[in-house]
């Protein structure tokens, strides 16, 4: 049986998910005079992503041998084709410059469900299916109100992103791994303080990346 194609050159994709944020702050909002605080922040992500967009432009179509090979042609499809949504699991470390300035690093993994075209495939007895995607980058945030109880904040960054999947069988394995820049990343979010250096609150982002980068690898279990 055919194994539907994965064509990607351009994405988007759209998170709703729940920020927790552990602030080691030398002086906590709530106690100092604004001006006074700052330190290291740790915050804790989760939720669930959904794609959005198509991909467009020149990208990978696979082929394959006796292992990897790519091949590129024109085209353009709906990133939803290929995938359902996921279940991220993120961790940003970074540092409360001033009251208004955070900047720092994120890491974010995040267990993916390929779409339906993949049904009957992964639907098959001895047959099991996987996907999972990684992301990795700077950001900087900016808070407008960060005395107050309730905090809402916008954020921008970029970094560098992987798709991959695993379609195992008896006989054999395939697979394809995507890689490349996450172009743009926008943050829309808002921080409840529950505690002194404990917040909580949601947040969106919406990501814009280009794969450059595309592997299809097959071989005999």
């Amino acid at each position: 049986m055919r194994m539907p194609s994965f064509f990607y050159s351009r994405f988007s994709f759209s998170l709703v998910l729940l920020l927790i944020t552990f602030g080691f702050i030398k002086n906590t909002l709530a106690d100092e005079p604004t001006s006074r605080n700052h330190g290291f922040e740790l915050g804790l992500r989760t939720g669930y992503g959904l794609p959005f967009g198509k991909t467009t432009g020149s990208g990978p179509t696979p082929t394959t041998t006796n292992g990897a090979n790519t091949q590129s042609e024109n085209g353009a499809a709906a990133l939803g084709d290929s995938v359902k949504g996921q279940v991220p699991l993120g961790l940003d470390i970074g540092y409360r410059i001033t009251p208004a300035w955070y900047a720092g690093v994120y890491l974010n993994y995040g267990f993916t469900s390929l779409a339906e075209n993949f049904d009957e495939i992964c639907s098959q007895n001895g047959i099991s299916c996987a996907a999972h995607s990684a992301r990795v980058g700077v950001n900087v945030h900016y808070h407008f109100l960060p005395a107050a109880k309730l905090d809402p904040w916008v954020g921008l960054g970029f970094g560098y992103e992987l798709l991959g999947y695993k379609i195992s069988g008896p006989d054999s394995d395939a697979g394809a791994l995507l890689r490349g820049w996450e172009l743009v990343n926008l943050q829309v979010g808002a921080d409840y303080r529950v505690a002194r250096g404990l917040r909580i609150g949601p947040v969106a982002t919406f990501t814009l990346a280009q794969y450059s980068h595309f592997s299809v690898v097959a071989a005999a279990s």
